[in-house]
């Protein structure tokens, strides 16, 4: 939901059109090479054929295909990206949940697109009628999955986040001729920056995606943006109710498996250094012009991964807001639709702004921008 306003110290582009359904686009300070833009290249390839719900020839298609289970090993990298699920599961309780894929389908966000809600959702969606969860049904050991059954997952609440970090690393790992200097990642709304001064970005307006509501201003760190605008669809309600129609879209609560309605869009910042301002621990939320007390947030990064209610702990090699800011950014703008800023803080540093569906906005201290509604 955030658009790029101006990069004028980073003119040299990069785009991958196609990537993510939403295009992959940076801007970099120097050119980047053929063989650096290859290897991206095949990264995105190898990234989508190996977690997107909607290819064929995905290992999730394989998971919900199989109905007697199986093991599933995944990449390497995905490593960080199951170590965030954990946490954010554990942090949510279970309403950010990757196996949220099968609501999604039976709401009609399936592989074949047809967004027509199945004649029996309302008898299984969500946990609470038995939808396999990620905490119950899928045991995890390092990037295995084991199921007993059939599991659809749906990894779009941090995968394009997690892309985004993934190719930063190629980037700020690159030597020689194929460095690149300071960058601008942008994938549909998820950024990582690092830039010489500050880049403006627009935040769009969820009601109206020709407008902007605020602006925010980074000279570095991930800035992720999250609202149900552009993959909206309805289906007959089921109560009987006058009106006929009911609005579905694709951010769910887990537990319930329902779209969820009292937020409008959400944005957040993880990683921002002390040359662009200070972020705060714990993003201190204000609430209608109060601000609640600082609260003293971390980062989780388990040295075992945390399951069924253990908690997890800093692990030996950092903490996953360093690693995949980006990654955590994306799913935090998702858990925001599910539960209370104040509790995410207690968990994980990050500043943030949200619309309600009331129109009214909330921003927290140390959000390096200002929303004009509200």
């Amino acid at each position: 939901m955030a658009r790029e306003v101006g990069s004028s110290s980073m003119p040299h582009l990069t785009a991958f059109p196609e990537a993510l359904g939403t295009g992959i686009i940076i801007n970099t300070a120097k050119p980047v090479g053929s063989g650096l833009r290859a290897r991206m290249g095949h990264l995105i390839e190898a990234y989508e054929s190996t977690l997107s719900r909607f290819r064929d020839d995905s290992i999730p298609a394989a998971m919900a295909e199989s109905d007697r289970g199986g093991s599933f090993d995944f990449p390497e990298y995905c490593q960080g990206l199951f170590d965030l699920y954990d946490c954010l599961y554990l942090a949510t309780g279970g309403a950010l949940d990757p196996a949220v894929g099968a609501d999604l389908v039976r709401l009609g966000y399936g592989r074949d697109m047809t967004f027509r809600m199945s004649a029996d959702a309302v008898d299984h969606l969500g946990r609470i009628r038995g939808r396999a969860t990620w905490g119950d049904d899928v045991e995890r050991v390092g990037t295995t999955l084991r199921t007993t059954g059939s599991v659809q997952l749906d990894f779009g609440a941090l995968g394009k986040g997690y892309l985004v970090d993934l190719l930063a690393g190629i980037l700020e790992h690159a030597q020689g001729t194929y460095r690149v200097g300071d960058y601008l990642i942008d994938a549909g709304g998820d950024m990582r920056i690092h830039a010489p001064k500050a880049v403006s970005i627009a935040m769009e307006d969820p009601d109206d995606l020709t407008k902007a509501v605020g602006l925010v201003s980074m000279v570095s760190g991930s800035l992720c943006a999250s609202a149900p605008s552009r993959r909206r669809w309805t289906a007959p309600r089921k109560d009987g109710a006058a009106g006929g129609l009911m609005v579905l879209h694709h951010i769910v609560n887990a537990i319930d498996g329902w779209p969820v309605r009292r937020v409008e869009a959400t944005w957040v910042v993880v990683g921002r250094d002390g040359n662009d301002g200070e972020q705060g621990a714990g993003a201190s939320i204000c609430n209608q012009g109060q601000c609640s007390p600082e609260r003293s947030g971390r980062d989780w990064t388990p040295d075992r991964v945390p399951r069924k209610g253990q908690n997890p702990g800093k692990g030996k090699d950092g903490r996953l807001a360093d690693l995949y800011p980006t990654a955590l950014a994306d799913g935090l703008s998702t858990a925001l639709f599910l539960v209370d800023a104040n509790d995410l803080a207690e968990h994980f540093s990050f500043a943030c702004a949200t619309i309600d569906d009331n129109r009214r906005a909330v921003v927290s201290r140390g959000f390096p921008g200002t929303i004009f509604t509200g």
